[in-house]
């Protein structure tokens, strides 16, 4: 025999040969109660495995289920599969499984593959030919069982409404800032069930994780949110305003009358502001106006004026004869008061007075913002002729005295209510014309009224009583020296007087 044909029926032998094990390896799968070699389902290995062992672990995999949902952060609903109204149909599982490995048992390209890939285990010729399959896990599912595990009030979060950003002062910055929006969590229960069973549907229709368990986390779709807030801190209207409210933060005006005293305080202030975006401009007439309110509410000079006598009557001294007191400079004091303010600090002053008269002759002596007689006055009663002078309160001197004649023409001392000019000492006063005409030496003067006030007459011999008829001053207030002296000594430029009958 021939080489050739030497070789060719030794090759044939070996062909021979390997069919057979062939044949018997594909007879020996096809009885075997497990699934071929190299198969998988949803990518795991079932090699060797029955359908009661796959479908257990499967079932497995379902029984270990966990599915949270994340709100913020944080986890505000868990629960297993089942929880959430989902069955699993073990029996139609195998059913399906038990279809799968008949089928897989028919098919001759599976078994094929099955013994190409024990081949290339068995002498490691790292070829591999895999049967994989894809197998849905049958299940039912409760939508009352599920609506009642997704709704709001089954979220461990509390819902809480929209807040629209705000602007707000923050202490340690000293100045205006925003506070951001709070989004609103209020959802309708229907919107947030239909995102979750779409996401759980496609978790049992997909493949387990690694570890071989159905769990995913959700996070909460803030879309649904259904109260968003209706401004946010990105709004440039907010920011402009802002901007705007820092502009005189920390201004403050705290006006002193006496032992009185009224606050100009930003928020007032910013009632007399112009706003155009992030613009603030002071409104020139508005605080006008305020300051003009100041001056009625305050001032006390040429207004009627109440006062209690030594006697307890009460008299008023008309508007037109009450020249002591205080007068707002408007003009003057609505510079100053926008300068205050534009310095964006605290200010603690009086109003801008008038202070004198053209001689420089003061018009006040103390405020108590009310009349401004703050215990410290000199009273003369015309019809009594008599006349007190007090200090801080207390009595210093009191004295009859002889007042302007009423029976001449002219010589009438004035009634109303003056701030003493000025004093001096020793004085000359002089008056009258022609014959008339007089100059007279005196040791304290006291003027407070267009040439009358008070001084010593020591060429008279008495005081008091209806000397003032007929024989009276030319409307001064003649006193004896005693009474001028202590009175002089005593009283300063500014004291009002209050002369009356």
């Amino acid at each position: 025999m021939s080489k050739a044909k030497w070789g060719l029926g030794i090759l044939s032998v070996l062909l021979a040969a390997a069919a057979g094990t062939a044949g018997y390896f594909i007879y020996e799968q096809m009885q075997s109660p497990v699934y071929l070699q190299g198969t998988t389902i949803n990518g795991t290995n079932v090699t060797g495995m029955t359908v009661e062992e796959v479908a257990d672990s499967m079932v497995t995999a379902y029984d270990g289920s966990h599915v949270d949902l994340k709100e913020g952060g944080e986890i505000v609903l868990s629960g297993d599969l089942g929880e959430f109204g989902y069955g699993f149909d073990r029996e139609a599982l195998k059913g399906e499984l038990t279809a799968l490995f008949e089928g897989q048992k028919r098919e001759p390209k599976a078994l094929v593959k099955s013994l190409i890939d024990r081949a290339s285990e068995k002498f490691d010729l790292g070829i591999y030919y895999r049967s994989r399959y894809e197998q849905d896990l049958p299940h039912s599912f409760n939508q009352a069982v599920f609506n009642a595990k997704v709704n709001a009030a089954s979220l461990s979060a509390e819902r809480i409404d929209s807040v629209d950003a705000a602007i707000v002062y923050d202490k340690e910055q000293e100045r205006f800032v925003i506070e951001p929006e709070v989004r609103g969590t209020h959802f309708e229960d229907a919107a947030l069930q239909a995102y979750v069973k779409e996401q759980l549907d496609a978790l049992t229709e997909g493949d387990p994780d690694d570890e071989g368990f159905y769990r995913t986390v959700i996070q909460f779709p803030e879309e649904i949110y259904t109260d968003p807030p209706q401004v946010t801190a990105q709004d440039q209207e907010i920011k402009d305003l802002c901007t705007a409210k820092n502009t005189f933060v920390g201004a403050k005006v705290t006006y002193v009358f006496g032992s009185k005293t009224q606050v100009l305080d930003y928020d007032k202030i910013m009632e007399m502001v112009d706003i155009d975006g992030p613009n603030a401009t002071l409104n020139e007439d508005k605080l006008r106006e305020y300051v003009a309110a100041l001056g009625r509410k305050y001032d006390t000079r040429y207004k009627d004026r109440k006062f209690r006598t030594t006697y307890g009557g009460e008299i008023t001294i008309s508007a037109g004869l009450n020249e002591y007191g205080y007068t707002i400079l408007e003009d003057q004091e609505l510079k100053q008061l926008i300068k205050d303010i534009k310095s964006c600090k605290p200010v603690k002053r009086e109003p801008i007075y008038l202070k004198t008269n053209d001689y420089g002759n003061p018009y006040y002596y103390s405020r108590d913002g009310v009349s401004d007689i703050t215990g410290t006055y000199v009273e003369c009663n015309l019809s009594a002729q008599h006349l007190w002078f007090y200090k801080n309160g207390k009595l210093i001197c009191e004295s009859d005295f002889v007042s302007g004649d009423v029976v001449k023409k002219g010589r009438a001392t004035q009634t109303g209510c003056f701030p003493l000019a000025y004093k001096e000492s020793p004085s000359i006063l002089r008056g009258g014309e022609g014959s008339g005409a007089y100059e007279t030496k005196v040791q304290f003067w006291m003027p407070f009224y267009e040439g009358q006030g008070l001084h010593d007459a020591t060429w008279r011999g008495a005081f008091g009583g209806n000397i003032y008829k007929g024989d009276g001053s030319h409307g001064c207030i003649n006193l004896p020296y005693w009474a001028a002296e202590t009175i002089y000594n005593n009283i300063t430029a500014g004291v009002p007087l209050v002369i009356y009958y």
